[in-house]
């Protein structure tokens, strides 16, 4: 399946062509960004970053845990320095909390 994905960043906001690559209810949900949702893809084509979720029941909750990984080039991270990629995985780990609380509010509702 595929949808629209939005995300916003500071003052930056965009939109992606998104394909779930797995869905399994209560333990983990993935996607692969495709990039621009006006470039339409082929099934075939590979996606540009994979970022996942899995679900873990433990005593008093669930344990979430984000991952992502690059897949191919991402015109957007062409020329960045290791220094990028490392505030890059700052601002994801700083931004987990606010996804963990979105994802909360979801399920709980």
């Amino acid at each position: 399946a595929y949808f629209i994905g939005s995300n916003e960043w500071r003052d930056l906001a965009w939109k992606i062509r998104v394909r779930i690559v797995a869905a399994d209810p209560g333990r983990e949900f993935a996607w692969e960004n495709l990039g621009d949702p006006s470039n339409p893809n082929p099934d075939d084509e590979q996606g540009l970053i994979r970022w996942g979720y899995t679900f873990e029941p433990v005593e008093r909750g669930t344990r979430v845990e984000e991952t992502w990984r690059i897949l191919r080039p991402y015109p957007q991270l062409e020329g960045a320095t290791r220094e990028d990629f490392e505030r890059l995985i700052r601002n994801f780990e700083h931004a987990i909390a606010a996804t963990l609380a979105n994802l909360k509010a979801r399920y709980e509702a």
